[in-house]
């Protein structure tokens, strides 16, 4: 029963990971997060940050190494989601404020 747990939670921990794929895909050609809401990916990176500690304490103690790996993978994706908003989301509105189409 702990295998299939454990497969559970591997291609759960996959799954999570792969979501944010397309759509850093979508920014980095785009070079735009105008969609997206600092708060959002602010808290989403945060709290995937935290349960890494949690994931790192207990593959110390030889316990849940799946979970380790998914959530570093969580917090890789997350993580640059949060670098793209911060090169792209404020660039981009600041961008449309001075464009001479809005004016």
């Amino acid at each position: 029963m702990e295998s299939f747990i454990n497969i559970l939670q591997l291609f759960g921990g996959i799954t999570i990971a792969a979501g944010y794929i397309p759509q850093i895909i979508k920014a980095v050609r785009t070079k735009s997060m105008k969609d997206f809401n600092f708060l959002y990916i602010f808290s989403i990176f945060t709290g995937i940050s935290l349960m890494e500690i949690y994931a790192v304490y207990y593959a110390f103690k030889g316990e849940a190494i799946m979970f380790l790996v998914t959530n570093t993978i969580c917090v890789v994706t997350s993580g640059s989601m949060l670098v793209l908003y911060l090169l792209y989301g404020k660039n981009k509105k600041l961008q449309e404020r001075r464009s001479p189409h809005n004016e």
